[in-house]
């Protein structure tokens, strides 16, 4: 899927985040091995041999993050209409927003699956904005970017050997816009981020491109156990948005464990290898571990309920909390899972169906 983007906006410093799915957030995105539902293009192609039947899948998530306890700073500077008004009253406000690395960052995301065992198809829109202090720039600027991107997908599993051995491919075609503006802090009318990107779409510079990129999997069962291993984006491009704005798109690489000890739980293991952003889109300067859960309840399995972590193996991004439920209608499962991390200046929504022939 696009949103596995490994997004760098090298002068704007915007980064995608390795996220999809209302289970995989909630629990904490350890899923590699144990995806088996339309989500299995995403997190692991070759998981597709684990669904039965036909599956229609439909995805939505939204995040909208201030950084901890800059929204009043923010608000309070989009007061001023001018550089003189901003000179003689926001100027030490602005002082202390230029010592964050980041100050808004959002993005929806909406995708539809159709799969059967071994083939699936997908279309998934991403779009993501991130703001940032212009460090560089003496004049109290923003770096503002934005990217929107179509993706068309199809995925095949191919099973191998007697050992529960499985592998999978996706080919997916990606569509992308992108945009970069840098206004002063006095030019910017609004703190919402919907508004902030229609506003960066209006009147910033802006770049687009085509491409063809792939992922691949390989998922291994051994009794109660599952072994996977999963690689994205395995052609690396760039999306130029200017000369100094650039959008590199990299492989990315996750190893997960499964564990099934009765027929109403599972518990997981993901293991991120030089990943540079976590769940929430924090910064990190190594590799990342995720653990998770999920348990059904009731007579008739109605009832659903994950929960996870994530944590940094090294640097000092937070520790990221994850919850989730599911309702079970036989034919039809809706799923919700949460994030936030420590410091509570992140969090992330996922919401999803899933219906079942």
């Amino acid at each position: 899927m696009i949103i596995c983007l490994a997004l760098a906006f090298f002068s704007a410093g915007a980064h995608g985040y390795y996220s999809y799915g209302a289970r995989a957030t909630g629990m904490g995105g350890a899923f590699t091995a144990l995806a088996n539902d339309g989500s299995a293009i995403y997190w692991n192609p070759g998981n597709l041999g684990l669904i039965n039947g036909w599956t229609i899948e439909v995805q939505y998530g939204r995040d909208g993050l201030f950084a901890e306890d800059i929204r009043e700073d923010m608000d309070f500077l989009r007061m001023f209409a001018d550089s003189e008004e901003f000179e003689s009253n926001g100027i030490e406000t602005a002082r202390g927003l230029w010592d964050t690395d980041w100050l808004i960052r959002g993005g929806d995301t909406l995708s539809l699956v159709i799969a059967n065992q071994y083939t699936a198809f997908h279309f998934t829109q991403f779009n993501m904005f991130y703001a940032q202090p212009d460090t560089d720039d003496s004049d109290y600027r923003y770096n503002l970017s934005a990217i929107d991107v179509k993706e068309y997908g199809v995925s095949f599993g191919i099973l191998g050997g007697s050992g529960g051995f499985s592998i999978g491919v996706t080919g997916k075609y990606i569509d992308s816009d992108a945009y970069f503006w840098n206004p002063a802090v006095w030019q910017i009318p609004t703190t919402d981020p919907g508004d902030l990107y229609d506003e960066l779409e209006r009147r910033g510079e802006s770049g687009s491109d085509n491409c063809w990129s792939m992922d691949a999997g390989v998922m291994m069962a051994f009794g109660t156990s599952r072994v996977g291993f999963s690689a994205r984006n395995l052609f690396k491009y760039e999306i130029e948005i200017n000369p100094d704005t650039m959008i590199e798109v990299g492989p990315e690489y996750r190893l997960g464990y499964a564990f099934k000890p009765a027929d109403r739980f599972v518990f997981s293991v993901d293991y991120s290898i030089d990943k540079e952003q976590d769940l929430l889109g924090n910064d990190l300067d190594g590799d990342e571990l995720a653990a998770g859960f999920e348990a059904v309840f009731g007579q008739k399995q109605w009832l659903i309920l994950r929960g996870g972590v994530s944590m940094p193996l090294e640097g000092d991004a937070p520790m990221i909390f994850a919850a989730g439920a599911g309702l079970n209608f036989k034919q039809a499962i809706l799923d919700a899972g949460f994030a936030f991390d420590q410091e509570q200046d992140s969090e992330k929504l996922w919401l999803g169906a899933r219906f079942n022939f």
